[in-house]
């Protein structure tokens, strides 16, 4: 993430901002869509994840899914533990 920065102070500060706001909108996204796939299970699902992407088994589309969600959900919490340490 360092090397994704501008060196100039002010534009560092303004990127890390905007960076922050679109991760801090993105586990967001993946927090309600995690909450979704538990409430509505795999009818929630496209049809390409059902019966493509998992063979036609509804109950391994959801598991992956929901697990394809928490870990994008920890990956984004990490980077903004990163962009703002004092949040963490």
């Amino acid at each position: 993430m360092e090397r994704e920065l501008p060196k100039a102070r002010a534009k560092r500060i303004i990127a890390v901002r905007e960076r922050l706001e679109s991760e801090r909108r993105e586990l967001e996204a993946a927090r309600a869509r995690y909450q979704e796939i538990i409430d509505r299970g795999a009818e929630a699902l496209s049809r390409y994840d059902r019966e493509i992407a998992y063979g036609g088994n509804d109950e391994l589309a959801r598991a992956g899914t929901l697990a394809l969600l928490f870990n994008q959900a920890a990956w984004r919490k990490g980077r903004i533990a990163c962009l703002d340490p004092d949040q963490a």
